[in-house]
């Protein structure tokens, strides 16, 4: 057997000319970018890892990549999905195998035996054929032929079969069994699964069919002497063509290119494909990045010629292009080819390749203008399927993702495909954009055929949860739970995923509100065990969910019971442990949380109180244990024991200070102190509040902090240290949501110091006019804003402007039908305000029909105060005493 180094020139071209164009290996497993196990979802109907589906896409991008030849771009993307950590591991040999076709594809062979060698059945025909070929390139015909032997066709996927040929008729060629080879290079052609695969055969049996020789000077002698005798002959051509390639592989490769420029000026070269041959073998030699070997190119492709060879010339340029991101050059040509008067013959096959170009460039508008192009120009085109996929990739890739659109392409794509695999695949893809558009009834409708389409390789479990999920968003319930019922592992249901969609069901039902139906369906699962195998920490978890709805749904009586079997089942270990340590952690602590929480809310705090105790213990600075302080103390605050609830808060702030609950704590402890409402206890407050913000500088309740500080100096009449506080906040943020609130209450505290003191009244005006005035504001704000800023006209002998600003307030936002159902409770409650102070404005100046109309307003528009509204009213019925 001939060892690598021993393999002649030629053989070494034939050999990397197979390898370099090695790229349609994929097809065969095609399916796996579009049989991705589709990820589950949460209780919020957002599907887990949603990276899987950019896997997915991503796959289906590598595929297109190495179908259209592109290997080095396809190789790199399996390398990024290979990095992710959310590729299955069954998935993940497959791509395997995927990358090592394409590093084979771009002559990268360490690192392809390298992926190879990942793969784990070694006995696998997809593994053996990758073998082969590397084994092939390596120079050990005898080896390769004897794998292949052993590989049968059937045994291949159907765009596997034909490299199985072409790698038996070329080691046939080299071994000169030529009608064998002549015998595998037709049939390999006839089987090629894709035109570009069959373009890229069309380039490997060109060269092969130019010469299967032994490259000496004594050939190239006579070659040289035939191409003499017959000049400008077809024979002549002929001979000139292989003479060419010897001297190619005898290192004469300047000599070798100067003689075929030197036969294209031959007239007779333009009878039939000659000349189109030769500019063709000018770029093999050349090569397709060399100024000449482009210039062939070009002449080749701008011709009226042979449509076979300049489909291997267009995609052998555009393959390097892509592989160098020297893509300026073939965009030219690209947009020249296109923009001409006559129709080129590859015209579609122009568009699509652009669109090609342009998306590799992340240029997505003009991918999709020449897509539809090629859609609209050329309907029956044999590339409209790969235009379909192209959209549909775009608009998934999309920022942000067009899902309807992309859904709407594969749609179309299926339309075009026949039942099988692919078209089962698409559909759920098309499931998918569906579901990440929110459109659950389309996509339950579209999981509903996927599963009548599944092919074996797909999860029907997985397709069957979707579809739950699907329902569930659509907010079906008893359709989500027909299915569910329905799920058995006879339908290739497994259990865990069944119990998955389960959750995913009653987490939806607790979140809606729907407490008992939840509660309800926990119960029957529980209790129904027998019929549905349920996996033990799933069976815990539901025991546990179970427990925390009965404390949801009103029945905290039933929770210490069920506490007490999760944390029983827990800790019996007869049968070895039914979770993992972490996971039997979590539970007991959150059972003892829940349980300590039914306690309190039953009123046994004794009981509680315990339990807390038991759970500090033995889980000290965890979450729940952090959270049983916060139970603790708004128990206390609830039956309006603040100082004990004050206490807890402290304590939890002492004991946890790193905890995010901390700064919550301090800021309910600060509420209870001032709730107590005395002077000592607003000190109290103010203390602790300085304390959160000197502790927890960047935490977002800052703000509040410092807000309540004011408050609460104003309450102890510091109306200077409000003042500062309420200035500082009005500069520190600008931007804060609730900065107007800091200004309103600075007009407050201008208010309250003005007595008749002109100066600080106009800028409390000036300062309550500007916030009634802005848009962006809350309309509670604003109505607030305008009472004060009309009391504030009245403290300065203004009332006829206060009159004025009271009607303004009125009409603009009580009496506007498009406003006044804005108004919350706090503008509900300065409108009545505002109305009395009005309608005392018309009492004082005897206008007493226009009290009597103002005050109708409080009950035409439900505010409170009704009945001292009417009371006045009535007054104005009865006679004088």
């Amino acid at each position: 057997m001939q060892s690598c180094a021993q393999k002649s020139p030629k053989n070494r071209i034939i050999h990397t000319c197979v390898l370099l164009l090695f790229a349609s290996l994929i097809a065969g497993l095609a399916t796996l970018a579009h049989g991705q196990e589709l990820p589950l979802a949460d209780g919020d109907l957002k599907i887990q890892h949603q990276e899987t589906y950019a896997l997915a896409w991503k796959l289906g991008a590598a595929q297109d990549a190495l179908e259209g030849g592109f290997s080095a771009l396809a190789a790199n993307l399996y390398r990024e999905v290979l990095d992710s950590p959310w590729l299955e591991p069954v998935k993940r040999q497959q791509v395997v195998l995927l990358r090592a076709s394409a590093l084979i594809g771009v002559a990268r062979f360490e690192e392809a035996r390298e992926a190879l060698d990942l793969y784990a059945n070694k006995e696998d025909p997809q593994y053996r054929l990758r073998d082969a070929i590397l084994v092939y390139q390596a120079g050990d015909l005898g080896r390769a032929g004897e794998i292949l032997g052993n590989i049968s066709l059937d045994q291949l996927d159907p765009s596997d079969r034909p490299w199985h040929l072409l790698i038996r008729g070329l080691i046939a060629s080299v071994r000169q069994e030529f009608e064998s080879a002549e015998n595998f290079f037709q049939q390999t052609r006839e089987s090629s699964s894709s035109p570009a695969q069959r373009t890229h055969f069309d380039e490997i049996l060109f060269r092969n069919r130019l010469f299967s020789g032994q490259a000496n000077e004594d050939l190239a002698t006579d070659l040289s002497s035939s191409l003499e005798a017959n000049l400008g002959r077809r024979e002549g051509f002929e001979y000139g063509k292989v003479y060419a390639v010897v001297l190619d592989e005898l290192g004469r490769k300047v000599e070798a290119v100067e003689l075929l420029e030197e036969l294209l000026r031959f007239e007779s070269v333009q009878e039939g494909d000659l000349e189109d041959q030769i500019l063709l073998l000018v770029v093999f030699i050349a090569g397709e990045s060399s100024p000449k070997g482009k210039h062939a190119l070009r002449e080749l492709l701008s011709k009226d010629g042979n449509a076979e060879l300049q489909r291997v010339g267009l995609h052998l340029w555009l393959r390097h292009a892509l592989d160098t991101s020297q893509t300026e050059d073939i965009r030219a040509l690209f947009n020249e080819l296109i923009d001409r008067p006559i129709n080129h013959a590859l015209m579609d096959e122009l568009y699509f390749l652009r669109a090609y170009l342009e998306l590799s460039s992340n240029h997505m508008n003009q991918a999709e203008a020449d897509a539809n192009r090629l859609l609209e120009l050329f309907p029956g085109s044999p590339l409209s399927n790969s235009a379909l996929r192209l959209l549909a990739y775009t608009s998934w890739r999309r920022e942000p993702p067009r899902y309807r659109m992309a859904a709407g392409y594969l749609n179309q794509l299926r339309a075009l495909l026949p039942d099988g695999p692919d078209k089962a695949h698409l559909t759920i893809l098309m499931a998918d954009c569906y579901f990440l558009n929110e459109d659950f009834e389309n996509a339950s409708s579209a999981y509903a055929t996927a599963l009548l389409e599944a092919p074996e390789n797909i999860s029907r479990g997985t397709l069957h949860f979707q579809r739950v999920l699907s329902e569930i968003g659509a907010g079906r319930f008893d359709e989500a739970i027909t299915f569910l019922n329905d799920a058995t592992e006879e339908k290739g249901v497994d259990p865990k995923t069944r119990w998955r969609a389960e959750w995913n069901l009653i987490s939806k039902l607790k979140s809606t509100g729907q407490i008992e139906s939840a509660f309800e369906r926990v119960q029957g699962l529980l209790s129904d065990q027998d019929s549905i195998a349920v996996p033990k920490d799933l069976r815990l978890r539901l025991m546990w969910l179970y427990a925390q709805l009965s404390l949801e749904a009103r029945r905290p009586g039933d929770t210490p019971v069920l506490c007490q079997r999760i944390i029983a089942t827990l800790e019996d270990e007869s049968e070895g442990s039914p979770v993992e340590p972490y996971l039997r952690d979590q539970l007991i602590s959150r059972t003892l949380l829940l349980q300590g929480q039914a306690y309190f809310a039953l009123g046994q705090v004794e009981q509680g109180s315990a339990v807390f105790e038991e759970l500090g213990q033995k889980y000290s600075g965890t979450e729940p244990h952090i959270h049983s302080y916060l139970t603790e103390a708004r128990y206390y605050a609830s039956v309006n024991r603040t100082v004990e609830a004050q206490q807890r808060l402290i304590d939890l702030a002492d004991d946890a200070p790193d905890s995010e609950y901390a700064p919550i704590a301090l800021w309910e402890a600060a509420l209870n102190a001032e709730q107590r409402g005395i002077s000592s206890t607003y000190q109290d407050a103010l203390g602790i509040l300085e304390r959160l913000v000197r502790v927890y500088p960047d935490h977002d309740l800052v703000y509040y902090a410092r807000l309540k500080q004011a408050d609460l100096s104003r309450d102890l009449n510091s109306f200077g240290d409000a003042m500062n506080i309420y200035e500082l906040l009005i500069n520190q943020y600008p931007e804060h949501p609730e900065r107007y609130r800091a200004e309103i209450s600075r007009a407050d505290c201008l208010l309250a110091q003005a007595n008749r003191n002109v100066t600080r009244l106009e800028e409390a005006s000036a300062t309550l006019q500007r916030l009634v005035d802005l848009s962006n504001l809350p309309v509670d704000l604003r109505v607030e804003a305008g009472y004060k800023w009309g009391f504030a006209e009245e403290k300065k002998g203004r009332e006829d402007l206060a009159q004025e600003v009271y009607t303004m307030i009125l009409n603009r936002f009580l009496r506007d039908p498009e406003v006044v159902g804005d108004l919350g409770a706090r503008g509900r409650y300065w409108h009545a305000r505002l109305i009395f102070q009005l309608g005392d404005i018309f009492e004082r100046q005897k206008h007493y029909q226009d009290a009597r109309q103002i005050y109708t307003l409080v009950s035409a528009y439900g505010l409170p105060g009704r009945s001292l509204a009417e009371a006045k009213i009535e007054r104005f019925s009865q006679p004088r005493n």
